[in-house]
Order: C-alpha cells, then sequence, then structure tokens
C-alpha cells in the first residue's frame, strides 16, 4: 500500500492555492492517506469488511506522489522509493516469518517458508495455498504492484527525464491492454497485468491537473460536496469484479483526491488526522494483526452490539496508537538514517581563501 507513504512538498506549483515552501508537506494528501488507511482498517474489521476502496485511493495518491518526487529528484528516485517502502515492509515480514518458525500456534495459515520469504522480500507474486496471490505479510499485495509502478517510472525517466509520464502512462495502458488480450499461466504476469494498474495512471492525470493549476478554479464549496459524494460512492458502490473495480472505484477516488487537493492552504488539517495520515503506512502494515490479536484474546468483533460496538472504536485506536509508535520509533528514523547514509549529497570544495599581499 505503501501509497506510497510520503510527505509531499510542491516545488514550483503554479497557482497560490497550492504554492508551500518547499520543506513543506500537502497536508491534504497526508489527510487523504489517513481516510485510505482507516478505510483498509473497516475493511479488516469482520463486522463491517468494507473499507477496501482506501487501496485505490491509495494507489490514485501514489501516481500523484511519483510524478512529483521524480520531478523534484529524477537522479534518485527510485533510491528514495525504495528507502520509504523497504525498512517497514521487510522489518514487519522478517518478524512475521520468525514468528511462524518458532511460534507457528499463533499464525494459522503462514508458514516459515523460506522461498515465500524471498519472493515476498523480492515483491515477486505468488500463489499461497489458500489460493490467494499474497506474499508473507499478506497486504504487501498492494506493495508488490507499488514497486511495479516504480520500475516502470525509473525506467521512463530513462527514456525521457523531462516527460517521464508519457513514457509511463503508455507502458500502463499496454500492460493492462495485454492482461485483457491474453490469459497468462504465470502468476507474476497474470498479476502485474491486472486491470487495478490503471488507478496509477489516473493519479498521474491528478497530477498533471495539479501542476497546470486548474485546481484553482474550483470553489471551495463544491470541492467539499465533490469530496464528501466521491466519498459516498465509494463507500457505498461495491465493484461486481476485480475487472470493475478500477473503473468503479478508481474514477471517485480521483474525483475525491483532486477536490480535496484543491483545499490545500484553504483548509488547516486537524493535527491528530494529520498524524494518522503520517502514520498511515506502519498503520496499514500493523494493522490486521492488531485487530486479530483483539479479537483471539478480547472478544469478536463479528457483529453491531452496544458493546462490540465500543470495542471496535476501542481496537481502532489501539490501530492507530501502535501505527505512531511504529512510525516515530521505526519508519521515520530508519528512513533518515538511511537518507543520511545513502543519499549524502557529494560536498562542494570550499573556496580557496588567498592572503592579500
Amino acid at each position: 500500500m505503501a501509497a506510497t507513504w510520503d510527505s509531499v512538498a510542491p516545488t514550483t506549483a503554479p497557482t497560490a492555492q497550492v504554492v508551500k515552501a518547499a520543506h513543506e508537506r500537502l497536508d491534504t494528501v497526508q489527510a487523504l492517506r489517513g481516510i485510505a488507511a482507516l478505510a483498509v482498517v473497516c475493511n479488516h474489521s469482520p463486522a463491517i469488511e468494507h473499507g477496501a476502496f482506501g487501496v485505490d485511493l491509495f494507489f490514485v495518491i501514489s501516481g500523484f506522489i511519483v510524478c512529483h518526487v521524480a520531478a523534484a529528484d529524477p537522479g534518485r528516485f527510485m533510491a528514495k522509493r525504495l528507502i520509504r517502502v523497504l525498512p517497514l515492509y521487510w522489518l514487519c515480514t522478517i518478524a512475521l516469518f520468525t514468528l511462524a518458525a518458532f511460534a507457528p500456534q499463533l499464525m494459522g495459515a503462514t508458514r516459515a517458508d523460506w522461498i515465500e520469504l524471498t519472493k515476498s522480500l523480492a515483491f515477486v507474486p505468488y500463489l499461497k495455498g489458500s489460493g490467494h496471490v499474497y506474499p508473507l505479510l499478506y497486504l504487501g499485495w498492494t506493495l508488490n504492484y507499488e514497486m511495479l509502478f516504480y520500475v516502470l517510472f525509473a525506467l521512463s525517466l530513462l527514456v525521457a527525464p523531462k516527460r517521464p509520464q508519457w513514457v509511463a502512462v503508455p507502458l500502463l495502458l499496454t500492460l493492462f491492454a495485454i492482461g485483457q488480450l491474453v490469459t497468462f499461466d504465470s502468476v507474476p504476469l497474470r498479476f502485474w497485468t491486472a486491470p487495478i494498474i490503471i488507478e496509477f495512471v489516473f493519479g498521474i492525470l491528478a497530477y498533471g491537473i495539479w501542476r497546470r493549476g486548474l485546481l484553482a478554479h474550483l470553489h471551495p464549496a463544491i470541492a467539499v460536496l465533490l469530496a464528501v459524494g466521491s466519498l459516498a460512492v465509494l463507500v457505498f458502490v461495491h465493484p461486481s469484479s476485480d475487472n470493475a473495480r478500477p473503473w468503479q472505484w478508481g474514477p471517485p477516488a480521483l474525483i475525491m483526491f483532486l477536490a480535496t487537493l484543491s483545499l490545500e492552504g484553504r483548509w488547516r488539517v486537524p493535527a491528530l488526522w494529520l498524524l494518522i495520515g503520517n502514520a498511515s503506512y506502519s498503520l496499514y502494515l500493523t494493522h490486521p494483526y492488531v485487530i486479530q490479536a483483539f479479537q483471539k484474546k478480547v472478544m469478536p468483533l463479528d457483529e453491531f452490539t452496544p458493546t462490540k460496538v465500543l470495542l471496535m472504536v476501542a481496537a481502532a485506536v489501539i490501530c492507530c496508537t501502535i501505527a505512531v509508535a511504529f512510525f516515530k520509533l521505526v519508519e521515520k528514523p530508519s528512513n533518515l538514517w538511511l537518507r543520511r547514509l545513502l543519499l549524502r549529497r557529494r560536498a562542494e570544495p570550499r573556496p580557496v581563501l588567498r592572503r592579500a599581499v
């Protein structure tokens, strides 16, 4: 998911509504991340089991962010993406593998298989015994798509450094078209040509609209109505199939993203909401296991009774609390350390000062 999950800083956005200092975030994007992550939390609560659209919203956000990050620093694009995604995902995956090896009674169907671990860490899709294409950390299936997108965009930067979108979009559309025309026996090929990859194109489109300043003409009241209306569509529309998913959830996710982004600089995101958005990657990766532990040790959250509703709220609060702790203690420090270690700029030579004779 991911999402991937960066604080975004605009560089030369063309309108006053979206221009901020280069070191600042786009808080509206962080707010949407929080919504997307909480939607996925709801999806994994047995009594709700709806909120999978959070993934689609993450993919649209990712398409936007990748364009933005590449425009700001194309030479180190892939390195930054890997630093952003790998540490927490690898840590969680290895921790899960270790538990499966030494405490298999806690892990259900998850097993300590070295081949599956290798494929999971390398973002190679594979078919599990359950019949699903999931890595060890099963929500990592979205990161398999993210990594595909990163690789395609990195290649696009090599071909067209100034306009990588012009290469990335045709590549994504080609993969999509191949997936519609060919039925692959290969699990990775079938996975990487699934229709959901089109949602990255929606995010790239959003970036183009934002960069051209077209969102400046959207009245805040209309933006709010569009955002809320799009969220309602995401909540109440249930895609009829995986093939229909990007067409039924992708466009409303795009509209919700654009409408919310247009409020940048006009709306102050509440601090708590912003914190959840910042910790959304940690929340996305850790919450299923918190909910599972809550259900096994406290009470099944499988129906809407007053007691269980209160417990659902408590479980969500605990998920967010643990995610914030992971973000502050693991995710953010590891990212900063790796950036200092691997992305340190070469020191410019100091000028030679000569004494006046």
